[in-house]
Formats: C-alpha cells, structure tokens, sequence
C-alpha cells in the first residue's frame, strides 16, 4: 500500500513534532479527503502559534508552533478566509503573550516565531 493510502486511515491526531506536517503534506494532494482533516487539525493545534510560554507562565526554550510557511510550499491557496480568520485570532492571542513577556523581561527575542508571524501577515492579508 502506499503512503497516500495509508496517510487516509492515519490519526493526525497523535502527530507531536512540528516537522511533521510538511512531511505529510508532501505525499498528498490538495484535492484529497485528508487535506481538510489535516488543514482542522492544525488549527486545532495549541502548537499552531506557540511560543513556548507553559502553563504557569514560565517560558520554555526552543521553537515549538508548526511552520506554516513550510506547509504551503507544498500545496498552493492552502488556507480558506475562514480559515486564516482562525488562524490570526489564535496568532493574536498567542502575541498578547508574547508581548506581556517584552514588556517585563528584554532576554528573549522571539525571533523564530515572529517571523513566522510577519510571513504569515504578508502572505495572507
């Protein structure tokens, strides 16, 4: 069987490295039954824009929000409007934080994820 296939009985679900979606996204074709799966998932993802605050407001380091600028290399016109609507309101929230962080402390960049941010407003609004 081949990864196409198998990829349409798969629990995105249970997928934890970042790394991943692109990989997934690779072997898959925009107008599959997996896309919007894979697409809600993300979504649904409290890794989609996180910047690595825990849940006690302590930060973690290193760089753990999916990229997605990787994702659409592989597939044109990705998100919907509502989609993308999703996607910023959770990008918000997630710079609310990130800037409550800068506003008391200066010894993190987050460099990694705010570039991510910057491309994500670039390309899609």
């Amino acid at each position: 069987m081949d990864v196409k296939c198998q990829l349409q009985k798969f629990s995105f679900d249970n997928i934890t490295n970042r790394n991943t979606w692109g990989n997934i996204l690779f072997y898959i074709e925009k107008k599959t039954t997996v896309h919007p799966l894979i697409k809600t998932t993300i979504i649904n993802r409290t890794s989609l824009w996180n910047s690595g605050f825990n849940n006690d407001g302590s930060l973690s380091s290193g760089n753990y929000f999916i990229d997605l600028h990787s994702l659409e290399e592989n597939v044109s016109d990705f998100w919907t409007k509502e989609e993308t609507e999703i996607i910023f309101t959770r990008f918000v929230q997630e710079l609310v934080k990130i800037e409550t962080w800068k506003l008391n402390r200066n010894d993190v960049t987050f460099e990694s994820i705010l570039q991510e941010m910057y491309w994500f407003l670039k390309t899609e609004y």
